[in-house]
């Protein structure tokens, strides 16, 4: 069975060969593995032979990367959405966010005409370059998208979004319908062109920790609806919506199927998910990817993560609908022959007989 059928069979909550393996690599747990023995011209995904892939485009307003100061270990740069940032150039870390380009509805109007679709937009031989080496591995081919509420971070910043949502939805609206426009119109070219996924996978931190960032109310009257037309627009075109965050997102799951999601990742567990009463209360509605804590990863703390594996894998699997992966992404730290004794114990526990 290809990874292809084996994901697209468990999101839909019917059992395949086994349950679906994918991973999300910091590149420098690539580099490590690498330098452990992983083959020098060989990415994780096909080193592991893993069951799913990601293409993406930028949307963005495209603007040029400047670099403004550099120093011992991080330079501040202003990125292709004009916002300054502060990268580590040592090692891989959340940006720090220091401006953003846009301040008010003045600006957004100046700026907001770049996030009109155009196809010079696509780097069209990297995207069929990529999507067709995803599909020569038999993988589930995803297209990668980042929702309107973290397209409008990138803009306005955290703070300021928050804020509208209160003050000024209105606005908020007008530039999540530019976001969602700017998909739209590019995954039909993208269709066009024959670069057709198997799945749509849209990324939007709505929470943390201690759970969303707005009420439920909020989420169904302004940003909702936007999920909704992402979700239409993925199974218009036969594809199935995964959706991510980060966070304790529990408050928002019953919506999140209302809007149309067919599976969510990446349940992080030191916010207080776990996939086992998840799947019993909504395993028959939506499908899950993920819940192994990555903390026992990069400890390299084989008989927490065998516990990890061996108590959630069977129960998550029941019926179809689970997909192993860590609770965010694989840290660095992590050695490969760790991440090689995980795979064994799901190729152990997670098979379908």
């Amino acid at each position: 069975m290809t990874g292809q059928e084996r994901i697209r069979l468990l999101i839909d909550h019917q059992p395949a060969d086994r349950v679906g393996i994918f991973e999300s690599f910091w590149w420098e747990t690539e580099q490590e593995f690498h330098a452990q023995g992983m083959p020098a011209d060989t990415s994780a995904e096909d080193y592991f032979g893993l069951d799913m892939g990601m293409f993406w485009f930028s949307q963005s307003f495209l603007l040029p990367t400047e670099i403004k100061e550099e120093g011992p270990g991080y330079r501040l740069i202003t990125d292709e959405w004009g916002t300054l940032t502060k990268e580590y150039t040592n090692h891989q870390a959340t940006p720090g966010l220091l401006g953003f380009l846009i301040q008010d509805r003045k600006s957004w109007e100046e700026y907001k005409p770049l996030l009109e679709y155009r196809p010079s937009r696509m780097d069209w031989p990297a995207l069929e370059e990529r999507y067709q080496h995803l599909r020569r591995q038999g993988r589930y081919v995803v297209l990668s998208v980042l929702d309107p509420f973290e397209c409008t971070w990138h803009k306005i910043g955290p703070e300021a979004q928050l804020m509208a949502l209160v003050t000024d939805p209105d606005w908020l609206r007008d530039m999540y319908e530019a976001d969602v426009r700017l998909v739209e119109d590019a995954f039909e070219d993208l269709w066009g062109h024959g670069l057709r996924p198997d799945g749509l996978w849209i990324f939007g931190d709505i929470a943390y920790n201690h759970g969303l960032f707005f009420s439920p109310r909020v989420y169904r009257e302004v940003l909702m609806p936007f999920h909704r037309r992402l979700a239409d627009l993925g199974h218009r075109y036969g594809c199935q919506v995964i959706y991510h965050s980060d966070g304790d997102v529990r408050q928002a799951i019953p919506l999140l199927i209302e809007a149309g999601m067919d599976c969510l990742h990446p349940l992080e567990v030191k916010a207080g998910m776990d996939i086992r009463p998840l799947k019993k209360e909504y395993g028959d509605r939506l499908a899950f990817i993920g819940n192994i804590d990555a903390r026992l990863f990069q400890a390299n703390d084989l008989d927490g993560l065998r516990r990890e594996i061996m108590e959630k894998v069977p129960a998550a699997m029941a019926g179809g609908g689970y997909i192993f992966h860590s609770d965010h992404s694989l840290p660095p730290g992590t050695r490969l022959e760790t991440y090689r004794f995980a795979l064994e114990l799901v190729n152990e526990c997670g098979i379908y007989r």
